[in-house]
């Protein structure tokens, strides 16, 4: 059963302003990985500031979320370049 995807004002935010086709390759991946959400490794981050925040890669570009696995649902925080994503 896939997990809903939800995404943060910041989130949505962040994917208006990147160019179209990226935004849509980045919005492909993440709904590919709720619908598969159990069977996804997902790469959690490091450090108390990210303690429960996972990334998904999508070439220089990261989206940083959350999963709530008891309710089945997968969070968006941010979708920003790699080198500002983590800060």
């Amino acid at each position: 059963m896939p997990y809903s995807l939800e995404y943060e004002t910041r989130a949505s935010r962040d994917l208006s302003r990147l160019d179209a086709g990226v935004a849509q390759q980045m919005q492909t991946a993440l709904v590919r990985m709720a619908e598969n959400a159990e069977a996804v490794r997902h790469h959690a981050l490091t450090g108390p500031r990210h303690r429960g925040w996972f990334r998904l890669r999508m070439g220089d570009y990261r989206a940083i979320y959350e999963i709530d696995r008891a309710n089945r649902r997968i969070t968006v925080l941010r979708v920003q370049h790699r080198s500002d994503a983590y800060r």
